[in-house]
């Protein structure tokens, strides 16, 4: 199976949001940054069905954990 890494910008100061995962499984999150519009929601939903395997912070700042 063929995995798949993709990078998430919500807006140009948040590009950290990455979510690995082939299509259809469930996805690993790294660092869910400001998700205000729901777009991670949407391509969790679009791509892996809306399931999450799990969540990696690499820090504690607010813009690598505010889409919890």
């Amino acid at each position: 199976m063929e995995q798949k890494v993709a990078k998430l910008c919500f807006d140009p100061s948040f590009c950290n949001t990455y979510v690995l995962g082939g299509e259809g499984e469930p996805a690993l999150i790294v660092d869910p940054g400001y998700n205000k519009s729901g777009a991670l929601n949407r391509y969790l939903n679009k791509h892996h069905q809306g399931k999450i395997l799990g969540v990696f912070l690499t820090h504690g700042h607010f813009d690598h954990f505010l889409g919890l």
